[in-house]
């Protein structure tokens, strides 16, 4: 992710960003989601770990994954 890690991908319906400290807590929450975990494969974090994980994230030249941001409606877009 290292060489990546400002690269972001705007589609119609959702943004593609790297993993920022500031998703921390929004990631965290959904992945409570017992669900959520089974359908991506993930082991439950401590919010300890989380917190580390973006540095992981970006720190790890292996490391692709990224999550995805719904984006928000422009105003009179009608969509």
């Amino acid at each position: 992710m290292r060489d990546n890690w400002h690269v972001r991908l705007v589609g119609t319906a959702v943004t593609l960003v790297p993993y920022p400290r500031r998703h921390v807590a929004t990631y965290h929450g959904w992945m409570q989601d017992a669900k959520l975990r089974a359908a991506t494969a993930s082991e439950p974090l401590s919010r300890a770990e989380e917190d580390d994980m973006p540095r992981s994230w970006r720190d790890d030249g292996g490391k692709n994954d990224v999550p995805a941001r719904g984006r928000r409606r422009e105003r009179g877009s009608g969509g």
